[in-house]
């Protein structure tokens, strides 16, 4: 069994390796003040269930959001095939049942701000949907 610290040491290691190998066509990682408070309220659990999450969104496992939105979805899969700065969206499920997104907009522009020399456009924030 890990002590506290020990626990807050393997966490801090896991989103530094997620951050370290995350592609660079998401951009920076931002959370909502809700879902910051959401994190804060059990800290140890909820920054992983949240990472996990961002793990599939950076995978293309866009949730519960091609069952909904079927438009959204070949959105989704046409912004992933071209990286023309449009948005990519996905649906999750929280393990208390409330819904968050995920959002990365501006999918692809991070090497055209490169090339400009001008500031990244290309965020992804994690998100309630009363937060939209």
């Amino acid at each position: 069994m890990q002590t506290p610290t020990q626990k807050r040491i393997s966490i801090n290691n896991q989103l530094i390796e997620f951050r370290k190998n995350m592609p660079k066509e998401f951009g920076c990682i931002v959370f909502t003040p809700d879902v910051d408070s959401y994190i804060k309220k059990d800290f140890d659990n909820n920054i992983i269930e949240i990472l996990s999450l961002l793990k599939r969104h950076t995978k293309f496992d866009y949730g519960i959001l091609k069952s909904l939105y079927k438009e959204d979805y070949q959105q989704n899969e046409y912004t992933r095939q071209h990286k023309n700065g449009d948005r990519i969206q996905s649906i999750y499920k929280l393990k208390n049942n409330s819904v968050i997104w995920i959002m990365t907009s501006g999918y692809g522009n991070h090497q055209q701000n490169i090339i400009n020399n001008c500031f990244d456009y290309c965020y992804t924030t994690v998100l309630f949907p009363n937060e939209y």
